[in-house]
């Protein structure tokens, strides 16, 4: 789970740095939110 929130907490500022310089960096972050989530409901990242 540490790496889980490390990843939220590292995927924050990229989001916002994502939406202050356009609209694709913020979908492209978006998408990368949604294979995260994704892969948490599956049982979190494979080490």
């Amino acid at each position: 789970m540490k790496l889980v929130r490390f990843g939220l907490l590292t995927t924050i500022p990229i989001s916002v740095i994502g939406i202050i310089q356009n609209e694709v960096g913020y979908f492209s972050v978006a998408l990368a939110l949604l294979i995260v989530f994704s892969l948490i409901q599956k049982g979190g990242v494979q080490q």
